[in-house]
C-alpha cells in the first residue's frame, strides 16, 4: 500500500511540476533575431524536459554521418507513452488488414490513437522548424488545459527536433562566425549535409544516408504514423507559407482517399491560421507529390504535409516590400484567390514569424488530427487493405536470378524488404513468355499492403501522361528500381503457386569454378563488387590487371573484355565480397592493362551536391581521393601529384567564373590552362554532365554540343532514364552491359567531329525515354553521351550524364569508376 501510494505521489508530483520554458533554457526566446541555438542545445532542452514531464520520452535512434546522437521526442499523455509497445503492435496488426475479422479491425481502430510524426529542418539553413521545436514540447507539456489533455490522449507526436544534426550544427557555427565579424547577412559556405548536401530530403527511397535510413527503420516503420509533417523554408518573394493541397502531378499509386484527405487536412490547417490573422498562406501551388524521393509515408498508409514557409537571412531579419513580391502564373502575393484567402502585403519577415508560422500550423494539424483521430485510422487502414486486395486479376514483379550483377538484384530487393514490401521466392522451375526461369526466382506481389510502394519503383513512369498540359517538372522525374539498378525484371498475370515467402534477402555468396591450377585468378567485373576487390587489393599492394579481350573460362563461360585477373592468394582479401572467380587452367597469355592505384583529385571549391554525392560513392567503394580547391589546381606539381582529377555535375557559368580567373602565380593565364597542361602531360581529366560544356566551349576537342543553347521547349530532360548502347570493349565501358539506363538531367549530347574522339556510351536513334520525362528527343538521337578524348599524352573523359546521381543509379557508377581505373593504367602484353 506504502509502494503504491509513493508511486502515486511521484506521478502526481511530476504531472504538475513546473516545465522549463524555452527562453529560461537559453536565455532567449526561439525565433529572436541574430539567435540560434544548435542541435545538442536543443537536444539539451529536451533532456531537461523529459525529467521535468511525463508526456515526454526521448528515444536515441542511432549516429548521424558525423557520429551525433539523432533523436526523436515522442509526446503523448503519459498513459499512451506507458503502453507504447502496446499502440505499435496495434499499428503492425492493422497494417496486416486481410488477416483480420471486422470485428477485430473495429476493436483495434477503436484503441489507437492517430500517430503524428512532425520532422524540422532536414535542410538545416531552413533553420526555423528546429528552433520552434522546443516551443511546440514546450507547449503541449506545460498546457494543462482539458483540451490538450484530450488532443494528447488522441495523438501520438514522433517530434524530431532536427532530422539532419550535422548540417544543423554546421550552419549555425557558420553564422555565428559571420555574426563575429560582422556580416549577418553574408552566405554561409558550409554544406547542408557532409556528402548529400541540399538532396539529403530525396533519399527517401535509396536510404543510403544514415539519417534518412534510421528515421524509416527507427521511426517510420516501428509506429506507421498516419499523419508527416515536414517543416521546410521556400524563397522570400512569395507567399509565406504553402500547405497542401499540392499541385498535380500526384504519384498514382497514393490511395485516392489518403489525397482527399490530405486536401483536407492542409485546408483545415490553412483555416485555421487564417483565423489567428496570419496571413499569405497559399495552396495549390510551387509544388507537387510525385516522387517517392522526396516522400515515404504516402505509400505506407499515412499522409505528407509539406509546410514551406518564406525564408529570412538565417536569423537575419529581412525587408520584403510589397514591389518585391512575385507572382507565378496566375498567382500573385497580394491579390486574394481560392489559393490565398489572405494576402501578405510586405513588410520586415524574420526568424520569429517563421516560428510562430510553424508553431501555429503545428497546432492546428494536431487539432485536427485528434479530431479526427477515427478517421485518419480509417483512412490507413482502408488504404493499404485496398492495395491488398488489388484487382481481379493477381499480378507479379519476376526477378530472374540470371542478371548482369546479381548482387545489385541483391540491392533492389533489400530495399524493397526495408521498405516492408512482402517478397517471395518459387521453389520450381518458373514458365513466363519470355521463357523458363531456373529456381530462385524472386516475386513480388502486386497486391500487398504496400503495393503501392513496390509500384511506384517497380513502374516506369511517363511524368508528361500525368501532369497538367505543358507544365514542366521542378525536380527529377524518374525513380525506376531496375533502371537505376541495372536489374532484369518481368511482369506476370496470373496465379503462381508454391511460393515461398522470403522473410530476409540472402546476400549473394562468393562463386567461385575451375581446377585451381596455376597461380592466376578471374574476377568478373560486371558485379560493382568487383570495383571493390580492386580497391581493396590496391591496398594490399596486390597486382591487378584488366585482360583487354574477352576469354572463355574453363565451364565454357565467356566473360567479357575488362575482366580481372590477379593472383590466387588474392583470394584471402576478397572472400567476404559476392564475386563470381574463375581459375584458368594454364597461365595467361594475353594483352592487358595492369592497374595501379590512381591518385584522385576532385574539385571542390564552392561545391554543389553532386560533389559530396561523388565522395559518398568513391569512399563506398575504397577509393582515396583528395579536394581540390582552386589554390589546388594552380599548383605548379599538379602532375606530379595526380592521375586524374574530378569536375562534378555543376553550373557552367560559375565553373566558367572560377577556372578563367586570372591565376599568375601557376605560371599560365588561369586555371583553365594550367588543367590544359595537366592533360598535355599525361593527366586525365573527367568532366560530369553540365561541367562538360566549358571545355567543349574553350578547347580545340573536336567535340560539339548539340544541345547547347536550345530552349526549353526544344530540349528539356530534368532527371529521366534514357536509353544508351555502350562500347563494352572499350575501357571506359568495361563491365557495363551492352543496354542500359543512363540518368540525363539537364545533360549535353555529343557529336564526335575527328577520329580521335572515341564514343563509349551513345543514344540509339529512337524510343530513348525508359522512365521520367523527354521533350526533344529528335534533338538527342545517335547523340554521345559520353566521350573520350585524346589529347596530348592525356586524354578528356566527358560524361554527359550523372553517373552516380545521388548514389541511385548504381547501373552506371562504372563509367565514373572506369576513368579513374584508366588514369593510371599500362599496356602489358600479358599479366604477370
Amino acid at each position: 500500500m506504502m509502494r503504491t501510494l509513493i508511486i502515486f505521489f511521484c506521478t502526481l508530483t511530476a504531472a504538475y511540476a513546473t516545465v522549463t520554458s524555452p527562453s529560461e533554457f537559453l536565455g532567449f526566446t526561439p525565433g529572436d533575431d541574430y539567435q540560434l541555438a544548435d542541435y545538442e542545445t536543443i537536444i539539451s532542452y529536451f533532456k531537461k524536459l523529459e525529467q521535468e514531464s511525463d508526456r515526454l520520452l526521448l528515444q536515441e535512434l542511432g549516429r548521424t554521418t558525423q557520429g551525433r546522437s539523432l533523436y526523436v521526442a515522442v509526446i503523448s499523455s503519459p498513459q499512451n507513452l506507458h503502453n507504447r509497445r502496446q499502440i505499435i503492435a496495434r499499428q503492425a496488426r492493422l497494417a496486416r488488414p486481410l488477416g483480420l475479422s471486422a470485428g477485430e479491425a473495429k476493436k483495434l481502430i477503436e484503441q489507437a490513437p492517430v500517430i503524428v510524426s512532425i520532422n524540422c529542418s532536414i535542410h538545416p539553413r531552413e533553420i526555423g522548424a528546429s528552433q520552434m521545436s522546443m516551443e511546440l514540447a514546450y507547449r503541449l507539456l506545460s498546457d494543462r488545459s482539458l483540451e490538450i489533455q484530450r488532443l494528447l490522449n488522441k495523438v501520438v507526436l514522433l517530434l524530431m527536433p532536427g532530422q539532419n544534426p550535422d548540417g544543423l550544427d554546421a550552419i549555425v557555427r557558420g553564422y555565428e562566425k559571420n555574426l563575429r565579424a560582422g556580416r549577418t547577412d553574408a552566405p554561409i559556405s558550409q554544406p547542408d549535409h557532409p556528402y548529400a548536401g541540399h538532396d539529403l530530403n530525396r533519399d527517401w527511397f535509396m536510404l543510403s544516408q544514415k539519417e534518412t535510413r534510421l528515421t524509416v527503420e527507427k521511426v517510420y516503420n516501428v509506429w506507421r504514423p498516419h499523419i508527416v509533417f515536414d517543416l521546410h523554408q521556400m524563397g522570400s518573394n512569395g507567399g509565406r507559407m504553402f500547405l497542401p493541397p499540392y499541385v498535380d502531378p500526384y504519384d498514382p499509386y497514393i490511395d485516392p482517399l489518403l489525397q482527399a484527405g490530405l486536401s483536407a487536412l492542409g485546408s483545415a490547417i490553412a483555416m485555421d491560421m487564417t483565423a489567428r490573422g496570419l496571413s499569405g498562406i497559399v495552396h495549390n501551388l510551387y509544388f507537387d507529390s510525385f516522387s517517392p524521393s522526396r516522400s515515404y509515408v504516402p505509400y505506407h498508409g499515412g499522409v505528407r504535409v509539406l509546410g514551406e514557409i518564406a525564408s529570412a537571412r538565417i536569423a537575419t531579419p529581412i525587408q520584403v516590400d510589397a514591389a518585391d513580391l512575385r507572382g507565378e502564373g496566375d498567382f500573385h502575393p497580394l491579390r486574394r484567390s481560392w489559393r490565398q484567402p489572405l494576402p501578405w502585403s510586405g513588410g520586415r519577415w524574420s526568424l520569429s514569424d517563421i516560428v510562430r508560422y510553424g508553431l501555429e500550423a503545428s497546432l492546428a494539424l494536431l487539432r485536427h488530427a485528434a479530431l479526427d483521430r477515427r478517421q485518419w485510422v480509417v483512412n490507413s487502414f482502408q488504404a493499404l487493405k485496398r492495395q491488398a486486395t488489388g484487382g481481379p486479376t493477381p499480378d507479379y514483379y519476376i526477378f530472374p536470378s540470371d542478371q548482369h550483377d546479381v548482387y545489385s538484384l541483391y540491392e533492389l530487393l533489400s530495399l524493397l524488404r526495408t521498405g516492408l514490401v512482402d517478397i517471395f521466392r518459387t521453389t520450381v522451375p518458373l514458365q513466363l513468355a519470355e521463357g523458363t526461369l531456373p529456381p530462385p526466382v524472386y516475386v513480388i506481389p502486386g497486391q500487398q499492403p504496400y503495393a503501392a510502394y513496390a509500384r511506384t519503383l517497380l513502374q516506369q513512369t511517363h511524368y508528361d501522361e500525368l501532369a497538367a498540359s505543358g507544365s514542366l517538372p521542378y525536380d527529377v522525374t524518374s525513380h525506376y528500381l531496375p533502371g537505376l539498378l541495372g536489374v532484369k525484371m518481368y511482369r506476370f498475370e496470373g496465379y503462381l503457386p508454391d511460393l515461398e515467402y522470403v522473410a530476409r534477402v540472402p546476400r549473394p555468396r562468393l562463386t567461385e569454378s575451375g581446377p585451381m591450377k596455376g597461380d592466376g585468378l578471374l574476377i568478373d567485373y560486371r558485379s560493382n563488387q568487383a570495383v571493390r576487390a580492386v580497391t581493396r587489393l590496391f591496398k594490399e599492394q596486390a597486382p591487378v590487371f584488366w585482360l583487354r579481350d574477352s576469354i572463355k573460362t574453363t565451364s565454357a563461360d565467356v566473360l567479357p573484355a575488362g575482366t580481372l585477373y590477379v593472383d590466387q592468394t588474392s583470394r584471402y582479401h576478397i572472400s567476404d565480397l559476392s564475386l563470381n572467380l574463375f581459375y584458368p587452367a594454364r597461365a595467361l597469355s594475353r594483352p592487358a592493362w595492369r592497374l595501379r592505384p590512381p591518385g584522385i583529385g576532385l574539385f571542390a571549391e564552392q561545391a554543389e551536391a553532386d560533389e559530396g554525392w561523388i565522395r559518398f560513392v568513391l569512399e563506398e567503394y575504397g577509393f582515396d581521393y583528395t579536394r581540390l580547391s582552386m589554390e589546388g589546381i594552380c599548383d605548379p606539381e599538379l602532375a606530379e601529384k595526380f592521375d586524374v582529377i574530378v569536375f562534378p555535375d555543376q553550373s557552367p557559368e560559375r565553373l566558367r567564373e572560377l577556372l578563367l580567373t586570372p591565376a599568375p602565380a601557376a605560371g599560365a593565364r588561369n586555371a583553365l590552362d594550367r588543367l590544359q597542361a595537366f592533360v598535355q602531360a599525361g593527366g586525365s581529366l573527367v568532366m560530369i554532365n553540365r561541367s562538360c560544356n566549358l571545355l567543349v566551349e574553350r578547347w580545340a576537342l573536336a567535340v560539339k554540343n548539340m544541345v547547347q543553347d536550345l530552349k526549353a521547349e526544344e530540349y528539356f530532360v530534368p532527371g529521366s532514364l534514357l536509353r544508351m548502347n555502350v562500347a563494352v570493349d572499350h575501357p571506359g565501358g568495361y563491365g557495363l552491359p551492352a543496354r542500359l539506363a543512363g540518368f540525363v538531367h539537364h545533360s549535353p549530347v555529343f557529336q564526335s567531329l575527328a577520329p580521335w574522339v572515341e564514343t563509349v556510351a551513345v543514344y540509339p536513334d529512337s524510343h530513348l525515354l525508359i522512365s521520367g520525362f523527354l521533350r526533344g528527343e529528335s534533338r538527342l538521337a545517335s547523340g554521345g553521351a559520353a566521350v573520350h578524348v585524346t589529347m596530348g599524352r592525356g586524354r578528356v573523359w566527358l560524361l554527359g550524364l550523372v553517373p552516380q546521381f545521388r548514389s541511385q543509379s548504381h547501373a552506371t557508377y562504372k563509367l565514373l569508376f572506369n576513368t579513374l581505373f584508366f588514369s593510371n593504367a599500362e599496356a602489358v602484353e600479358k599479366p604477370e
